[in-house]
């Protein structure tokens, strides 16, 4: 059993598109927060930039598959803890049918 350490949100979009001729704005939305197992597979705070820094991170989060289908682009992951680890993009989605969860690389 693989215990949850955080919580990830799918971003979605909502709007857009043509109403009569006019170009409407989309809405982007995170969902509800979906418990997960959280593992790092790069941090690290040494990258630098003129007169900055930032953190370069990945990471692999499993989750149960049968309450969601998951297809998302974009994801927020949430420590146990309720920090903010960030705004990703998906990278690979894989289900593991053995036991019952997906598995994705951010």
């Amino acid at each position: 059993m693989i215990l949850d350490n955080g919580t990830l949100q799918v971003q979605t979009t909502t709007g857009g598109g043509l109403v009569g001729g006019i170009p409407q704005e989309a809405i982007l939305q995170w969902g509800d927060p979906i418990p997960c197992h959280i593992v790092a597979n790069t941090y690290n705070q040494r990258g630098s930039f003129k007169d900055s820094t930032f953190t370069q991170s990945n990471y692999t989060v499993w989750f149960d598959y049968g309450l969601y289908i998951f297809n998302a682009k974009r994801v927020r992951l949430i420590s146990g803890k309720g920090e903010q680890l960030g705004e990703f993009e998906v990278q690979s989605i894989e289900h593991a049918d053995w036991v019952g969860r997906t598995k994705i690389m951010v």
